[in-house]
């Protein structure tokens, strides 16, 4: 499933890279959302999420976009 997810990232960083930001959008939202077209790619659904397509780009090309998460012995309990 990790390696699922790191392959639809490259993807969606490739789209980007070529300016096909709404097609990057619409692979990430499918990645995460799951494949209902009705629920995850809806046209409302998809143009709010396009107001977020710098976060998702920058997620997909993120070395680490699944990263180990820790608790510190500082942090709040």
């Amino acid at each position: 499933m990790r390696r699922a997810f790191e392959t639809l990232l490259w993807r969606a960083a490739q789209a980007f890279s070529v300016g096909e930001q709404e097609k990057a959008v619409r692979m990430l939202t499918v990645g995460i959302n799951g494949d209902d077209p009705q629920l995850a790619t809806s046209a409302e659904g998809l143009h709010k999420r396009v107001l977020n397509a710098y976060a998702m780009e920058v997620l997909s090309r993120s070395s680490k976009a699944i990263p180990l998460l820790t608790l510190s012995s500082s942090g709040p309990s």
